[in-house]
């Protein structure tokens, strides 16, 4: 079973059996214009829409949290993963923020246009000018109006 994102679907990605999240079915349509109406007829008839558990959302979202991907990602990818995580499923991505917290999870992931992840990151939430370490993302620092962006606290090699 494949859990396929909306960049997934934009890229033509076919599967035997695939869901997605609600939220792929509401950008779909946005993108329809873009994807051929061969494939889109494919889609119409293969692919399957839910909503994830609050169970397993819960646990993504802890994890990206963990992690410090939980700002990087948005609330289609936390439904994505746990989603995957319901249906036991392989989430087919090539956002490496979603491969990162798949892979805390144990949750199976394949990239279909780019190489995978090789090292699992832990991000922290930092100034660029003056260097605090941020408990949350700012538009500009609380201390010093700079611009706030993120660095790797911990990597680790899978």
């Amino acid at each position: 079973m494949y859990v396929v994102d909306t960049s997934a679907i934009l890229a033509n990605f076919v599967g035997e059996e695939m869901v997605a999240p609600v939220r792929v079915y509401d950008e779909l349509l946005k993108y329809k214009d873009e994807i051929p109406d061969y494939l889109y007829t494919f889609y119409e008839e293969r692919l399957r829409f839910f909503e994830p558990s609050e169970e397993s959302l819960g646990k993504v979202i802890e994890a990206a949290k963990r992690t410090g991907d939980y700002h990087r990602l948005s609330e289609t990818d936390l439904h994505l993963i746990a989603l995957a995580m319901d249906f036991n499923g392989v989430v087919v991505t090539n956002d490496l923020s979603v491969q990162n917290v798949c892979k805390v999870l144990n949750v199976r992931y394949m990239s279909y246009l780019s190489k995978e992840i090789s090292k699992v990151f832990e991000w922290e939430i930092v100034c660029k000018s003056c260097g605090k370490v941020l408990d949350k993302k700012y538009d500009v620092c609380p201390y010093c109006g700079g611009e706030v962006g993120y660095r790797i606290k911990r990597s680790q090699k899978i």
